[in-house]
């Protein structure tokens, strides 16, 4: 379990890298009390076939300090871990761990910019994905190794992830679908390698989950 909790932790924190010096930021279009995005996470070990479901809901948002409250919750092969992750307050412009970026790096990766916290990331803006949820038009993020993730353009929600580091070689998560409809708007239904911050939370979160899975067990 704890190698799948590595791989649940990596997942919210997949955009850290570019999120740690990202500067302040316009709230986002997925940003509203209610929105949902739903993955599916696929993934091999010792010959068998795992699979999970992972929902992140926004709730509490606060649009005069910029804030909002995310819950994650889990099925299938990960739902032992419901109860053990628990809210987390973001921002707009540290939307984490609610997989999306901020107004002002989905802009950058737009124009084909690579952040200063991923330059060895390789950028390609309008690659058309397709998932359960849809046909997106999207940033590519090639980290090497296998390593990759791909943003939809218009509101900066991971479409898809894929690669080892995901906690298995063949590891893929990707949008099943999403609730980012508001009154007036339109969206289409539509994370990456972890640095020292990101690190840094992903050792905290894991500590956390196992202490709390400790006491239940105890």
């Amino acid at each position: 379990m704890d190698k799948r909790l590595a791989a649940v932790a990596a997942l919210a924190l997949a955009s850290a890298l570019i999120l740690a010096s990202s500067a302040a930021s316009a709230r986002p279009p997925y940003v509203f009390n209610g929105s949902k995005a739903v993955y599916q996470l696929n993934w091999s070990e010792a010959g068998k076939q795992y699979s999970a479901t992972v929902t992140y809901q926004i709730t509490q948002v606060n649009a005069g300090n910029g804030s909002f409250v995310v819950g994650v919750k889990f099925t299938g092969a990960l739902s032992g871990l419901n109860g053990l992750v628990p809210n987390r307050t973001a921002t707009f412009s540290n939307p984490w761990p609610f997989p999306a970026l901020n107004t002002t790096l989905i802009a950058d990766l737009n124009a084909g910019k690579v952040p200063p916290a991923a330059s060895n990331v390789t950028v390609t803006p309008h690659v058309a994905l397709s998932t359960p949820a849809g046909t997106f038009s999207t940033d590519e993020l090639n980290f090497g190794g296998g390593n990759y993730a791909w943003y939809d353009m218009r509101t900066g929600l991971l479409v898809k992830q894929v690669g080892p580091a995901l906690g298995y070689p063949s590891s893929v998560f990707e949008l099943e679908k999403a609730s980012l409809a508001q009154a007036g708007s339109a969206f289409a239904y539509v994370e990456l390698l972890l640095v020292a911050v990101g690190a840094a939370l992903l050792v905290l979160l894991g500590a956390e989950v196992r202490r709390a899975t400790a006491r239940r067990h105890a």
